[in-house]
């Protein structure tokens, strides 16, 4: 069978911040579903949308030019509407039902019923694919029934039928190996500014979160966590160094290393086959997982990056979002980790639950209080499936029903508000969150940093695009008072 896995588009004229501000990796959950069905004896192309930015019109076109069976789109939350117009452009210009229209992904796993009512889909898949999707294509070119495929949904004479429920992995090493060689890998890097710009790749050495976020749907979509060896991690890592180049390498685990033990385990390969000669590599992680041990040994390993998620300032609203840290714990460890060479981002957030003008300024003074060489600050977005957007409806609180309005970056462009948490606006969230990023970004200390770590030519490149997004924010809040009604 010909098959067409599509990972969609989010903004259909993407801003110069996305164009050169942003990473873009490899569609890993795409990529293992078609290595398999490639495996299984089928004919897969991947069109990777986002990564290309192709509008609807065009990422249509280069579907039907391919004359596929079935096509199959991968749905995050920010990218549905795309996706959902994806599928009517299919729908429209389809002969004698073919392709055949398959969705999946975290939206489609979270919301199944909602997606199978406003999407012309034949099928939606619930959970991980791999297994599942090819299981669809063996009974549909079988004339078999459907109803044994685990995480199957369809519609039959009005009705919603669905299989099995699809319980995750047990073991990832399970999964054949990637083939790469399905995607176009020169798509894929790191924000241009980066010195020098050398090949970036992504891998993922587990799935699942053993951390209860309340803003996550990690724990809805996977209870458990799920592992490759590190042997597995081992070739993977080879393949994309002598086969495509990689000098880069992000860990795109929720949070590395989610087991300790195994972490160590992870630092022991790098050394031992020198690795950490040949490549960098970067994780995010979380503050109390952290040590002095850990750390030292990482750096010799060849780990040059590591992203921290902080999120608040407060304590109260730390605890509240399950992080077991105190503001106090998250400037020694940001010290600790600066002594070692190692380049620290920080993640935070603004417009939590029970946030006020105080509580957000705090989260403001520690992103400066730390040593930190970076901070992303995001507005609140509850998605579907998580903790906190089933208690913002319940508590009536403001809560988007436009999905475009939860397309986030974490770059100062960002001007869509999904959630106003009560006793707050969106005027506040934005306005703090402006506040932040100029205070952080516009400190002496940030600003050497950046020149002596990159050199004049990066340097001035990364300041236009923060320039430009200052006043692209400014003028269009400009544009929208004026437009405003009365």
């Amino acid at each position: 069978m010909k098959i067409v896995l599509v990972n969609p588009p989010i903004m259909e004229k993407p801003h110069y911040a996305f164009k050169y501000n942003e990473y873009l990796l490899m569609p890993l959950g795409i990529l293992s579903i078609a290595t398999m069905l490639k495996r299984n004896g089928h004919e897969v192309k991947i069109i990777d949308a986002y990564a290309e930015m192709l509008n609807i019109d065009n990422t249509v076109k280069r579907i039907f030019a391919e004359d596929p069976d079935m096509v199959g789109i991968g749905v995050l939350t920010p990218a549905y509407l795309l996706a959902r117009k994806l599928t009517l452009k299919i729908a429209s210009n389809r002969k004698n039902n073919r392709p055949l229209i398959v969705m999946g992904g975290p939206h489609a796993t979270l919301l199944p019923e909602k997606i199978i009512q406003e999407c012309p889909v034949d099928f939606l898949i619930k959970g991980e694919g791999e297994y599942s999707f090819t299981g669809l294509v063996a009974a549909i070119e079988n004339s078999a029934d459907l109803d044994h495929i685990p995480g199957i949904y369809f519609g039959k004479n009005g009705m919603i039928l669905k299989g099995p429920e699809n319980n995750c992995l047990k073991d990832l090493d399970d999964l054949p190996p990637l083939d790469y060689s399905l995607l176009n890998m020169d798509l894929y890097r790191a924000p241009l500014q980066w010195r020098p710009p050398l090949r970036i790749s992504n891998i993922m050495t587990t799935r699942g979160c053993p951390f209860d976020c309340p803003y996550c749907a990690n724990r809805k979509l996977q209870k458990d966590v799920s592992y490759h060896s590190v042997a597995r991690i081992h070739r993977e890592i080879e393949t994309l160094v002598a086969n495509y180049h990689s000098r880069r390498i992000v860990i795109c685990d929720s949070v590395f290393p989610s087991n300790r033990k195994r972490g160590f385990e992870f630092l022991k390969m790098m050394m031992d086959s020198g690795l950490n000669r040949r490549i960098t590599w970067f994780i995010q992680t979380r503050v109390e997982l952290l040590d002095e041990e850990w750390v030292a040994l990482s750096k010799k390993a060849g780990c040059s990056r590591i992203s921290l998620g902080i999120e608040s300032g407060d304590s109260d609203i730390l605890k509240s979002i399950n992080k077991n840290f105190s503001p106090a714990e998250v400037i020694k460890v940001s010290k600790m980790v600066r002594k070692y060479g190692i380049y620290l981002s920080a993640n935070f957030m603004f417009g939590h639950i029970g946030d006020t003008p105080e509580t957000m300024k705090r989260t403001s003074w520690l992103s400066q209080a730390m040593d930190i060489d970076e901070a992303t600050f995001f507005l609140l977005t509850p998605y579907p499936g998580t903790k906190t957007f089933e208690l913002a409806k319940k508590n009536h609180q403001v809560l988007s029903q436009d999905w475009d309005d939860y397309v986030k970056s974490g770059k100062f462009i960002d001007q869509k508000v999904a959630f106003v948490p009560k006793g707050l606006s969106a005027k506040q969230l934005l306005d703090i969150r402006r506040s932040a990023f100029l205070k952080f970004y516009l400190h002496p200390k940030i600003i050497w940093r950046d020149f002596v770590r990159m050199g004049p030519y990066y340097f001035t490149l990364k300041s236009l695009l923060r320039v430009m997004t200052i006043f692209h924010d400014l003028l269009s809040q400009l544009f929208n008072r004026r437009n405003a009604p009365n």
